[in-house]
């Protein structure tokens, strides 16, 4: 595959899991070892669930900084077992 279609479908997926992330409805399916899926699901969750916290009205600092340190986390292990970096 070469570089202009990786980067084509690196931004196919960004796309899809930022939907997701958003609540929006996608149909998209990530194949890959119980590892990899298991990082994707990790920091799908982590970023929807720091998107959820920005929206709620009765969020805290401390709330924010909790739900960001665990998108960072979920993102670093991203980036290092997929060799590719998160976006969101």
């Amino acid at each position: 595959m070469s570089d202009d279609n990786c980067d084509a479908l690196s931004k196919l997926v960004f796309v899809a899991s930022g939907a997701w992330v958003m609540g929006k409805p996608t149909t998209v399916k990530f194949v890959g070892t119980k590892t990899e899926i298991d990082v994707v699901a990790e920091v799908l969750q982590a970023s929807r669930a720091f998107v959820e916290e920005l929206n709620n009205e009765s969020a805290t600092t401390e709330t924010l900084a909790e739900k960001l340190d665990a998108k960072r986390a979920a993102s670093t292990k991203f980036d290092e077992t997929m060799n590719l970096k998160w976006m969101l």
